[in-house]
């Protein structure tokens, strides 16, 4: 019987993954044909937005990997750990790894990579390494996050060797593929954060697989990649030190504490939100109370350890915080919960504010279901890690949410649900478990799985949503490296004279001013989606080259001084 049985497992287990390695090349095949080229203002969706057949070769490669995942994710690695592995690494390379290697004229998928006209995090990254040092004086984010780039210097230092140019090809490699070194670095504290909290091997696996393909943000070159293992790793210590009250770790704790600090101030404003939610699920719990008093010490060391830091060795001060935060009150309590809303998904043009409404409906979603299943498996349980999940999770969606819809929305709300979606795979994987043991078994079930499937297949659309104008072209990393060449520069990095989009007077209602550097593209990219005309935008165009002298031209930018 057990034989039999055996043996059916895995006939359904081959026949999955030939349907999986069927629709991967399918999928990488269609990439490669139509996904290939430039973005056009269409493309809204990126690669996805190209052929009907890259999108439904994508989908049914996601849906057969998931359900290999759910179906075998039963015991503890009784299959073996070779074919889950193939899967993950198919499944993670399908949206970040392919796509990349499709966009042969881009040298990033998203511009703060490499940075803007004048900087970014690359060429942050780039002064630390090859002068040795940071400087405040130069780039303010030196005060941000300065562990983050004296990391970086490190690990190429390690990796690589010393560069001796900024054109060194470390650099643009970083620029390129900084998210495969994105997941090297997430795997192993995630896998070790689920398997903590006692999910099986194959469990592990799902929520793995759920986690890259559900997070939303670009594993670009951002400081918040490092950031978030150690909040992650934050939770993980927290929890052992509430509920089973292990004392050896609050200093590990601290150091994780004192290190996010130096590496990114939005993680950091996260860590003070889930200390004080953490609190105050204490006072509702009736079995740790002894805990109380070391949360209430280490949110102390913290809050003290930050107000020293932004009093005395960083340019970012605390006033310059709390005037942000004051300014976020004030437009709240001036233009209503629904203005600020609707000012955070308003764009100028209309069908990429119907694509930020998605995006808004899909992230709002995944928080909310998270957040009823953590909430409904502390009900079920009474067990305190449940709750003082359920407050993290609430704590952050409150406050950091509405902090990041008051400061526009993009590029802020989507951190929070970067960090919190474990916190979410551990909620469906441990209530798919206990749904065994409830009234309504099936139908719990059945509701689980079609909201997963659901997120699962418009998971890509939020991902590749604005690649189209977030890409930076190979000749526009060629145009800055011109004005570097030609202009006076900061160790060959930051130049000393300002360049301006030439869009700005556009958007401004203003003239050309005389005696400047502006910067023309002609590519699709962000100031298209402030303006929402491309007519408009030509004719700004022509009257820019004809009031202006262009000193660099390539087929997308050109350099005009006026």
């Amino acid at each position: 019987m057990k034989k039999a049985k055996y043996s059916i497992g895995d006939e359904k287990t081959c026949i999955i993954a030939i349907v999986i390695v069927i629709a991967y090349i399918a999928y990488a095949v269609s990439l490669f044909t139509w996904g290939r080229g430039y973005y056009t203002y269409e493309d809204i969706f990126g690669p996805l937005s190209k052929h009907v057949a890259i999108v439904i070769s994508l989908a049914l490669f996601l849906l057969a990997s998931f359900l290999y995942f759910f179906s075998s994710n039963r015991g503890d690695g009784g299959r073996g750990f070779i074919l889950p592995i193939i899967v993950l690494v198919l499944s993670i390379t399908s949206i970040r790894f392919l796509p990349d290697v499709a966009d042969s004229y881009y040298d990033q998928n998203f511009y703060d990579a490499g940075g803007h006209i004048t900087g970014g995090h690359m060429t942050r990254g780039a002064f630390v390494t090859l002068t040795g040092h940071s400087n405040p004086n130069v780039d303010d984010y030196f005060d941000l996050q300065p562990a983050f780039f004296w990391f970086t210097a490190m690990f190429i230092n390690i990796a690589y060797g010393t560069p001796l140019t900024p054109n060194d090809p470390i650099f643009s490699f970083f620029v390129k593929w900084f998210h495969v070194v994105a997941v090297i670095i997430y795997i192993p504290i995630l896998f070790e954060f689920l398997r903590k909290y006692g999910l099986n091997y194959g469990e592990t696996f799902l929520a793995l697989f759920i986690f890259f393909v559900l997070s939303s943000s670009r594993f670009h070159y951002a400081a918040q990649t490092y950031a978030n293992t150690l909040f992650w790793l934050l939770i993980a210590l927290l929890l052992d030190i509430i509920t089973y009250r292990d004392t050896k770790k609050i200093f590990m704790l601290m150091l994780v504490f004192t290190s996010t600090i130096f590496v990114h101030e939005g993680v950091t404003l996260f860590m003070v939100v889930t200390l004080i939610s953490a609190t105050i699920a204490l006072f509702f719990s009736k079995h740790t109370k002894k805990s109380l008093p070391t949360i209430l010490m280490l949110s102390t060391y913290f809050l003290i350890a930050w107000s020293l830091y932004l009093l005395y060795l960083s340019k970012f001060s605390l006033s310059n915080f709390a005037s942000t935060v004051i300014s976020v009150i004030k437009r709240y309590l001036f233009e209503g919960v629904t203005g600020v809303v609707s000012r955070g998904v308003f764009r100028a043009w209309t069908p990429w504010r119907d694509v930020v409404i998605f995006k808004a409906v899909h992230m709002g979603a995944l928080i909310i279901s998270g957040t009823v299943l953590t909430a409904w498996m502390y009900r079920t349980s009474k067990r305190t890690a449940y709750l003082t999940r359920a407050f993290i999770i609430l704590g952050i969606s409150i406050v950091i949410g509405a902090v990041a819809v008051g400061l526009g929305g993009a590029g802020y709300i989507e951190r929070v649900l970067e960090l919190l979606l474990p916190l979410f795979l551990l909620a469906f994987v441990e209530t798919h478990k206990q749904s065994n043991k409830c009234k309504y078994c099936n139908a719990l079930k059945k509701t689980l799985t079609t909201l997963m499937i659901f997120f699962i297949v418009t998971a890509p659309f939020v991902y590749f949503s604005g690649r189209n104008f977030q890409s930076v072209l190979t000749s526009e990393d060629s145009a800055r490296n011109f004005l570097r060449m030609h202009t006076q520069t900061i160790a060959g990095l930051y130049l000393t004279t300002t360049v301006r989009s030439a869009y700005a007077p556009l958007l401004t209602n203003s003239t050309f001013t005389s005696n400047t550097l502006y910067w023309l593209q002609n590519d699709i990219q962000t100031f298209y989606y402030l303006i929402g005309d491309l007519q408009v935008m030509y004719q700004h165009a022509d009257y820019a080259r004809m009031v202006c002298s262009a000193i660099y031209s390539n087929p997308s930018v050109q350099l005009l001084y006026c």
